[in-house]
This record gives structure tokens, C-alpha cells and sequence, in this order.
């Protein structure tokens, strides 16, 4: 499985805190876009644009405003939108700069929060792990994503529809429906990752292939890549359960703690996972060694039985003369002596594999 790890750096060593720079390293190229929704029990609308001065200025028209940004690469978009809504600078660089960690930082008036998608592709097994950011203020969230990924689909879907729960509940809940859906990106890609581990475990108990030492690393390295996601996550969630603010009700801890649970669900089935692999790989080296092994008992075997006769070989390849002393071979003269020798050879190899094969040494 191959794991694609999306992030983009702001250059400018010895740069103030807070301040963005030039893009170093960006892999959203396209232009920022910017989808609003605006909700409550009233109803809700919807529009995109790419100017943030149209979506801010709809911030208020309803209960809940939730602003969604792709694409980060322009500095001037999240500068403008952190100049209207007063977001702290250091929350501006943690958006831009895609590196770090899941955390909550609690401004008072504003939530800000980091949190990792990874997005499974599993026709083409590949998993992308790519930086979500938001911002939760009185009556808006506002979350800036790294490309346009549909990762947020199923939230938008019970937004717009007017029977959902969603629609009655505040930016704190939206927070939580946003967080919730990293979740299940999560366990769907720990999902997949195991049932790929189950089927090379599979194949090693039945004997049907062997073991692909490449294939242990690449899931190795994906697994590693999703427990940095979970354990964060988790006390993130855990966190934000026992924050004391008005932007996150208490009504919402019950929900928030679920949140946690199915993060430590996460981080269990990612512990697990990376002991099989840990196994499978000393199964792989305890395999080649067996191997070695096996093949260094054939060659001591053969050496075992060939040596002694290659000492006969060379003692009767001397060739002295008989005749000259008494002392020399008599056995050069046997009109059988050629035979005698092959069979006493052979009948030498047959004893000698009859001997390992009851040593179980072969």
C-alpha cells in the first residue's frame, strides 16, 4: 500500500512567529475555493465561491455558518480571512504549515483545532494523509483543507437535509460531525490495511506463498503513518470533553466522549496491527535462516559422505610402484581391485544415508 503524505511548508527561516511566508513546498497548486453553508432550523443555503470577502460577509445570516477552504496555497486568502475574523496569528501559520500534530487550542472567543484525514483509495491502494484545520467561532466554522478531496461529503449531505439532527444544533456540533468523520476515515483505512496483513497472515499459515519482506515494510510504514493520526486524536477528543467553553456545551460531552472511544479503538486495532507485522517480519528472517539452514545440512551431508571417499580417491592416485618395496600397494596389482573399491564407495554413501536419514538429519 502506498501511503502519500501531503505537506506544505512556508519558508523564511527566522521568520517572526506567526507570520506566513513564500511557499516552499505546496502540493495543492490550484487556486484556493471556498464553499459556504449557512444553516439552522429555518433552512439553509449554499454557494462558492473564490473571494473571501463574499463568504465572511454571509457569517451571521443564519444560525450556523460553516465556511469550507481548499486549497492552501494561497497565503493572501487565509491571511484575509484571519484578518476579518481575528484568528491569532500562530493559528494562521498552523494552517499553512501542515506538519504538526492534531491539537486544540482554546483562543476564548475562537476554538482552533488540527486534526489528520487519511483518505483511503482502495482501488488503487493508496493512502493519503492530508491536514484539516478549523476554526469555531459563536456562529461559524471555518475549515481549510489541503486539496479538494470529497472528505467532508457525508456532513454536507445531513447539513442540507432538514431532518437531521445537525440543522438544530450549534458550531460545537458541527466541530464534533467534522472530527467524527476523521474518525471513520481512519478506522476505514485501518479497515483496509488489515484485511491486507489477515491475507499475508493467511497465506503464511497455509503454505500458499511466501512471505514479501517489501510488502511487511510498505504496510509497516502505513501503519505508522495512521498512529500518528489516532493517538492525537485521541487526546484531542478527550480534551475537548472536558473543556470548559461555551462554544462546546456540555450537552456535547457525551458525543465528544464517544469520539474518544472510537479513537482508542483506532489506536488499539493500529497496535495490533503493528505486532502481526512485527511477527510477520521475524517470521520472514526465522524463515531465511530455516532456509539456510536446510541448505547447509544438504552440503554437510554430501561433504559428509564425499570427503571419505575422495580420501580413498587420493591415496590410490599416488600411483607408487609396486614392485619396488613391499611396503607399497598391493591392491594396484588386483585384476578387481577398480570394482572393489567403487562398490566398497558406494556401499559407504548407502550406509552413511541410511545413518542421517535415521538421525532425522535429512
Amino acid at each position: 500500500m502506498e501511503v502519500v503524505v501531503r505537506e506544505s511548508r512556508l519558508g523564511g527561516v527566522g521568520l517572526p512567529p506567526g507570520e506566513l511566508g513564500i511557499p516552499l513546498e505546496v502540493t495543492s497548486r490550484h487556486a484556493a475555493h471556498i464553499r459556504v453553508l449557512g444553516y439552522g432550523p429555518d433552512g439553509c443555503y449554499e454557494f462558492e465561491t473564490e473571494k473571501a470577502d463574499e463568504a465572511l460577509n454571509r457569517i451571521g445570516e443564519k444560525p450556523v455558518t460553516w465556511v469550507q477552504v481548499t486549497g492552501i496555497c494561497q497565503v493572501g486568502i487565509i491571511q484575509e480571512i484571519g484578518r476579518r475574523l481575528n484568528i491569532h496569528p500562530l493559528a494562521l501559520e498552523d494552517v499553512a504549515t501542515t506538519w504538526g500534530r492534531s491539537k486544540l487550542q482554546d483562543y476564548g472567543e475562537q476554538l482552533f483545532v488540527v486534526g489528520k484525514a487519511a483518505v483511503l483509495d482502495a482501488a488503487a491502494k493508496r493512502l493519503s494523509i492530508e491536514q484539516v484545520s478549523m476554526v469555531v467561532g459563536a456562529n461559524y466554522v471555518v475549515s481549510f483543507q489541503e486539496t479538494e478531496s470529497p472528505l467532508f461529503d457525508p456532513v454536507e449531505e445531513r447539513v442540507l437535509d432538514p431532518q437531521r439532527i445537525i440543522r438544530k444544533k450549534g458550531p460545537g456540533y458541527l466541530l464534533y460531525a467534522l472530527l467524527d468523520t476523521l474518525v471513520d476515515h481512519l478506522l476505514a483505512s485501518i479497515d483496509a490495511v488489515e484485511e491486507e496483513i489477515i491475507e499475508m497472515e493467511d497465506g503464511v499459515l497455509d503454505k500458499q506463498h511466501s512471505l514479501d519482506i517489501q510488502a511487511i515494510y510498505r504496510h509497516k510504514r502505513a501503519v505508522l503513518m495512521l498512529s500518528r493520526i489516532a493517538s492525537p486524536m485521541q487526546e484531542l477528543a478527550k480534551r475537548i470533553e472536558t473543556l470548559d467553553s461555551d462554544l462546546v456545551p456540555d450537552s456535547l460531552d457525551y458525543f465528544f466522549r464517544d469520539l474518544a472511544d472510537h479513537s482508542t479503538r483506532a489506536a488499539e486495532r493500529i497496535a495490533h496491527a503493528r505486532a502481526v507485522l512485527q511477527n510477520l517480519q521475524e517470521y520472514y528472517h526465522i524463515e531465511g535462516d530455516h532456509r539456510n539452514n536446510d541448505v547447509m545440512r544438504v552440503l554437510t551431508v554430501i561433504a559428509t559422505i564425499f570427503i571419505p571417499m575422495t580420501f580413498v580417491v587420493g591415496v590410490y592416485g599416488m600411483n607408487f610402484n609396486p614392485a619396488a618395496s613391499h611396503w607399497n600397494m598391493p591392491e594396484l596389482n588386483e585384476p578387481y581391485g577398480y570394482p572393489i573399491v567403487m562398490v566398497a564407495m558406494a556401499l559407504y554413501a548407502v550406509i552413511m544415508l541410511v545413518f542421517f536419514k535415521r538421525k532425522k538429519w535429512m
